[in-house]
């Protein structure tokens, strides 16, 4: 690992079998940590999460479990038998931090080594519903998210993704950091806790920050901005035309000359009057288009307009090619894209990836030697400790 990376030196154990937590541990990984992922005999269940197609059934190694463990090594360990938990403790007297499902085993932890900052990310925390199982779902509808998202008047949507897990991951690793900011100081470390659902409620605003200081709180109503959602010939565009002259510009990028002057649309409040019509006619031309023949227009007549990016669409995205959003790295005989960090650091930047995530276990004989049992390898073996 090159000296300059910002976390090199940094030893993590990553314990977790969710997106949040292994996705704050590839975190570190990407800027130098040096992070061994513990998984059970059979694997984390991440590895085995692929959307089943009627086309695709899922691969040996899930691609989520690639993404959320590049730049990590693997050991296989039953950590909650009493020989796994002994080797475990070995592990972390000589780590800095552990990312972990649940409080016990970190306070556990914490115990063998003061130094130790122990991060649990669970559903719910400590509280009434500590001992409750959420999904994506559960977490956007108790949050208050899901009142808001979705048309007026129908019910409130679910918004597909695993954005409740990655916000606790991104969560999770800046409270992590602040924790050895202090031991710096100090020379302890300390149990740090994240929820998912806190994540996703203290981003929720427009409904629990707006209730606690006056009392109200929004609920979704009929849309106010003038946005267009339209489909395209190859795929969908988004439209914004809130500003005075956007009106002229929908009528050029859309080939709507006709309708420049039509006194509906020209003025702010007579096109917020009638935006239902205005939808219709652009919608109607927008179905005879391609998606860049709107895009290149609306930049040529400053129109706020965009695509609906898809996964080809992405891949070749210029912007992102340009910025190293897409890096590659191998994976046995092959090579596979892996995608970069949220952030940019300029003197440290994300290390050099060289292999994308870990085949399971690869680590077992290593991680063993690394705390002075690699003799105990057959013996733990034997009685099903490790794989």
């Amino acid at each position: 690992m090159a000296p300059d990376s910002a976390l090199a030196g940094l030893r993590v154990l990553d314990l977790s079998d969710n997106v949040g937590g292994q996705y704050c541990a590839r975190t570190m990984a990407d800027f130098g940590a040096d992070v061994l992922l513990i998984e059970g005999v059979d694997g984390s269940p991440v590895r085995r999460a692929a959307a089943w197609t009627a086309a695709r059934p899922p691969a040996a190694d899930a691609t989520l479990f690639r993404h959320l463990n590049t730049g990590k090594r693997s050991m296989t360990l039953d950590w909650r038998s009493p020989e796994g938990m002994a080797v475990l403790s070995a592990l972390a007297a000589g780590s800095d931090v552990v990312v972990a499902g649940e409080q016990a085993v970190c306070r556990a932890l914490m115990a063998v080594n003061p130094r130790l900052v122990a991060c649990a990310i669970t559903d719910f925390g400590a509280g009434p519903h500590e001992d409750w199982t959420g999904t994506e779902m559960i977490f956007q509808a108790l949050s208050g998210v899901m009142l808001l998202n979705g048309e007026y008047p129908k019910p409130p949507l679910y918004g597909l993704g695993a954005r409740a897990q990655y916000s606790a991951g991104i969560t999770a690793y800046g409270a992590i950091l602040a924790a050895l900011f202090w031991r710096e100081k100090s020379g302890r470390g300390q149990f740090v806790e994240t929820a998912v659902l806190d994540s996703v409620a203290v981003m929720n605003a427009m409904v629990s920050a707006r209730y606690f200081y006056n009392g109200t709180y929004q609920a979704r109503l009929p849309r106010s901005g003038l946005v267009g959602l339209f489909r395209c010939s190859d795929g969908w565009v988004v439209v914004y035309a809130a500003r005075p002259n956007d009106w002229a510009g929908c009528c050029a990028v859309f080939e709507l000359p006709e309708h420049a002057d039509d006194p509906r649309f020209v003025d702010l409040a007579d096109r917020l009057k009638h935006w239902p019509e205005a939808l219709e006619l652009i919608g109607t031309r927008a179905a005879t288009m391609t998606c860049d023949e709107v895009t290149v227009a609306g930049r040529q007549c400053k129109l706020p307009v965009s695509r609906v990016m898809d996964g080809p669409a992405l891949w070749a995205d210029k912007h992102l090619n340009v910025r190293g959003f897409w890096q590659r790295a191998r994976s046995g005989d092959a090579s596979h894209p892996v995608i970069a960090p949220a952030f940019r650091m300029s003197a440290t930047p994300r290390a050099d990836v060289v292999t994308t995530a870990p085949g399971l276990g690869e680590e077992d004989r290593q991680a063993l030697g690394s705390v002075g049992l690699s003799d105990q390898h057959q013996t733990l073996q034997a009685n099903g400790v490790m794989r």
